[in-house]
């Protein structure tokens, strides 16, 4: 089953939203505890790929470890709960596409 292209546009565009907004909101954690940036996907896919990219540039800019934590099922359910359930203590993050958000 081959994709069309704008799929992937469309793909990549959410990708790269995503990012920024990562990059625009600083973890205001304490030095030396790791971010967690949850993927409701498992690894080697698109998404992952993507978080595993912005992950290490992050580490440098932010001064504090980002782990990638993936958290595949239920079309991002099983991610998004585990998320809710975190303490707003900012060492958590969420990156997914639009089509995971929209579900």
């Amino acid at each position: 089953m081959s994709r069309r292209p704008a799929d992937r546009r469309e793909w990549i565009a959410s990708a790269v939203a995503g990012c920024s907004a990562l990059v625009s909101l600083p973890a205001r954690a304490a030095r030396g505890v790791a971010v967690r940036l949850v993927v409701p996907y498992s690894v080697g896919v698109g998404p992952d790929v993507v978080a595993r990219s912005v992950a290490a540039p992050l580490a440098q800019r932010w001064r504090q470890p980002v782990l990638v934590d993936n958290k595949p099922g239920a079309t991002g359910v099983v991610a998004f709960s585990d998320v809710r359930r975190t303490p707003a203590d900012r060492h958590t993050r969420f990156l997914a596409d639009a089509g995971t958000l929209a579900v």
